[in-house]
């Protein structure tokens, strides 16, 4: 009897440990790459560039990317994502999570073969300098452009036009952050390709033209 349950504690202990090591892997490849990962399930796959921070209770997909100087907070869900740099995503965010397709008999996932495959077909696209309110869904196959606002709980199952601000559900142009030129100017600059100092250069210098 105290033998069958000292081998359990040793299974027990064995796979604790084992747990924990990859954890502190897991923490120690985040750091190197200067990002601040709090989640637990965020694909190390996912992560591809620095300064990146994920709050607890998100989570990023191995077919999702996200790059540089990106902020996403609490819980929020992402699946099958290009999420490029600058972007700020808040709390409860939900990009690009599964459709059941309507033209199929049945919407029930029991009867597909591929269930993923069949219900994230379309990936989702977050290019650069975008801010994401809390509580926003963003269905599948939807790009956000450049400098674009989603305001908050809103559903958005349009594509955004770059520096649109929208609202709602389902989510309308509200209006434009800038005139179109102005806009022009900006998007010629790309100063989202540059590391944060020369882009804090490049971007004061687009404010003082005004």
């Amino acid at each position: 009897m105290l033998l069958s349950q000292l081998k359990k504690l040793k299974v027990i202990l064995y796979a604790f440990l084992k747990k924990h090591t990859e954890e502190q892997k897991r923490i120690q490849y985040f750091k190197k790459q200067s990002n601040n990962i709090h989640a637990d399930d965020v694909d190390i796959k996912a992560v591809k560039g620095h300064n990146i921070t994920i709050l607890k209770g998100s989570y990023v997909c191995e077919n999702s990317s996200i790059d540089s100087y990106t902020y996403i907070g609490f819980n929020t869900l992402i699946s099958k994502t290009i999420i490029g740099r600058y972007n700020s995503i808040a709390n409860n965010v939900n990009i690009g999570h599964g459709e059941h397709p309507l033209n199929l008999i049945s919407t029930s996932s029991f009867l597909n073969d591929t269930p993923y495959e069949v219900l994230t077909q379309k990936q989702c696209i977050v290019t650069h300098d975008v801010w994401i309110g809390s509580g926003a869904t963003i269905r599948r196959g939807i790009t956000l452009g450049i400098g674009c606002v989603v305001g908050g709980n809103a559903f958005v199952n349009k594509d955004v036009p770059p520096f649109a601000v929208v609202g709602g559900v389902p989510a309308k142009i509200l209006k434009y952050r800038f005139p179109q030129e102005k806009i022009d100017k900006i998007l010629a600059s790309s100063w989202w390709e540059k590391d944060v100092e020369q882009a804090k250069i490049i971007v004061k210098k687009l404010e003082e033209d005004n």
